[in-house]
């Protein structure tokens, strides 16, 4: 009988930076630069936007992440035992390190949808080589580019 290969793990839905008061005070001035401008130029339509858009970003920046159970097994990837993404679903998969901590990494899996959907989840590099050796027995290792919106919410620390 042939027993089945799983990884278990519990992971923080995604990486949270605690913020500063200073972080506050610079979305509040940006915010209300760019509302001023929007307001001289008669936009009041981009002048809600950017309130409203900033008031997501400050409640989003607060919010802690929740622990969930992950498992990876020769089925595909597990979360929470509410989504399940078969590796028939999947084009391929690559692990990087987190580029300020060493002691985690992330798992990116490419979904084979057109639109390119990505699923990062946050693993703990002491078991990113079991993780590995499992999804490269059903997956493709591929080139992973950070996008425009992964740099920019990296280098503001959302």
């Amino acid at each position: 009988m042939e027993t089945k290969k799983e990884i278990r793990w519990s992971a923080p839905e995604f990486h949270h930076y605690e913020k500063d008061v200073s972080w506050y005070w610079i979305l509040g001035i940006v915010t209300i630069a760019i509302v001023i401008i929007v307001l001289i130029q008669k936009n009041f339509l981009f002048a809600i936007f950017s309130i409203i858009a900033a008031s997501l970003v400050i409640s989003w920046g607060k919010k802690q992440p929740d622990m969930l159970d992950f498992s990876l097994s020769e089925t595909g990837l597990n979360i929470e035992g509410k989504k399940n993404y078969g590796f028939n679903e999947l084009a391929g998969f690559t692990i990087i390190p987190h580029y300020e901590n060493p002691e985690i990494s992330e798992l990116i899996l490419k979904k084979k949808t057109g639109t390119g959907d990505w699923i990062k989840v946050i693993i703990a590099t002491q078991r990113s080589e079991a993780i590995h050796t499992l999804a490269s027995e059903f997956l493709e290792e591929i080139d992973y580019k950070e996008s425009l919106t992964d740099h920019i919410a990296k280098r503001i620390r959302f």
